[in-house]
């Protein structure tokens, strides 16, 4: 486990999480980063309501990434089921 400090509070992440690329230290940069914008464009909020709207933040990011992968996959597949037809109509004629 690795202890880290955001905004005062002290949060602990394993570290030897294998099923993933990313680390605790990039994970909590992130945190750090969004709640540090928020608290830049609006100091009087405290840190609960910071959190949650870090927490809201990253969360449209992470479903606005998913819906790209899905249209990007989407487009992939129709490009390649055109490919696909292509070659079979290239074939047929040769």
């Amino acid at each position: 486990m690795k202890g880290f400090d955001i905004l005062g509070h002290k949060v602990k992440l394993k570290a030897d999480r294998l099923d993933t690329n990313t680390t605790p230290e990039e994970i909590v940069d992130l945190v750090r980063e969004v709640a540090g914008n928020i608290r830049e464009r609006t100091p009087d909020l405290e840190n609960g309501e910071i959190f949650l709207l870090a927490a809201l933040k990253i969360a449209e990011q992470r479903m606005e990434l998913a819906h790209e992968y899905k249209e990007n996959i989407n487009i992939l597949q129709s490009s390649l089921g055109e490919a696909l037809d292509f070659i079979d109509q290239a074939t047929l004629t040769q």
